[in-house]
């Protein structure tokens, strides 16, 4: 039996969008579930392997912002996640969501809406295939080295 997440965790660049994300999960899945969010900067202090461990869903934003330049730190997050059995959804600000066609990848391109596909990622049982994150990482390749004077 598929059990609906009891614990969602966003990890955005800037904490207006992962407050966002919260609410609209807040307002999609009730009480359901408890929701937190954070920036990439404040996980090296709360991601630790408990808050892991206890995480169902990881919401990733897909950049980050570094000194010299971009990252795609949630295809790089997420595919770590994903290894570990946890479910995954890398959003981004770009519109390829048509041409990618990733149950754990959304964008305003996508054929559903984010609420939707976060009710649909908390249904689900088991994180994406591995074959997504390495065709992800194949579309975000020259995003996925750290830049230069990064911190």
């Amino acid at each position: 039996m598929v059990r609906l997440s009891s614990d969602i965790l966003v990890i955005t660049d800037r904490e207006p969008l992962g407050a966002s994300v919260q609410r609209l999960l807040r307002a999609k899945l009730g009480k359901t579930v408890a929701v937190s969010a954070f920036t990439y900067v404040e996980s090296l202090t709360f991601l630790t392997p408990e808050r892991v461990a206890d995480t169902d869903l990881f919401v990733l934003e897909l950049f980050r912002h570094y000194r010299g330049g971009l990252r795609a730190e949630g295809v790089v997050l997420a595919q770590r996640l994903s290894g570990r059995g946890k479910r995954t959804l890398v959003i981004s600000p770009l519109s390829l969501g048509r041409q990618k066609s990733c149950q754990g990848y959304w964008d305003v391109a996508s054929s559903d809406t984010l609420a939707d596909r976060l009710q649909d990622l908390t249904l689900r049982g088991h994180p994406a295939p591995q074959s997504e994150w390495d065709y992800l990482r194949r579309c975000f390749s020259s995003f996925l080295a750290l830049p230069p004077q990064h911190e």
